[in-house]
């Protein structure tokens, strides 16, 4: 009986930081899913894509970065910068990798994606960047990063600096 009740109060934790970043990503991000047809190489394709809205009217504060960090960490999430908006801005993803079948990728559960611009607004971006790079820096970040399966300009992306995601 104690076994099941650390099992619960494990489970619980983990439950609460992921609400936290969710919570979070709904503040922070609103997105659209729309239908879209798309012109490739002659043939159109369709289907249903997200349309994100980076909202800053409530930024991300700077303890509500310090507790993301200290989750990322924690509950070995897999955390990336990427080029977004076209180039426009830096953004950060926060995933969860998840387990499949022996010898096929893992899935992978987007909890949060924000937008530099959305952090501390008395910071310099580059500041921000290098401060989340001791995060996505990590050893074990660089792993999760291949398990995912994550494409080598990503993998390679995480020991650039920050012009490299900001055209």
């Amino acid at each position: 009986m104690r076994f099941r009740i650390i099992y619960m109060t494990i489970e619980t934790k983990v439950n609460e930081n992921i609400r936290f970043l969710k919570d979070i990503q709904s503040r922070v991000v609103k997105i659209e899913r729309r239908m879209m047809e798309t012109p490739w190489k002659g043939r159109g394709t369709s289907g249903m894509v997200d349309l994100p809205e980076y909202l800053q009217d409530n930024p991300i504060t700077r303890q509500e970065l310090n507790k993301i960090k200290k989750i990322v960490v924690t509950e070995d999430l897999l955390m990336y910068p990427q080029t977004m908006n076209m180039g426009f801005n830096v953004g950060y993803v926060i995933e969860d990798i998840i387990p499949t079948a022996p010898g096929l990728k893992p899935d992978r559960n987007n909890l949060l994606f924000f937008l530099d611009k959305q952090v501390d607004k008395n910071k310099p971006k580059e500041h921000i960047y290098e401060e989340l790079a001791k995060i996505f820096r990590r050893d074990r970040n660089y792993e999760l990063a291949r398990i995912a399966g994550l494409e080598d300009y990503v993998i390679k992306g995480l020991s650039r600096e920050y012009s490299y995601h900001d055209y």
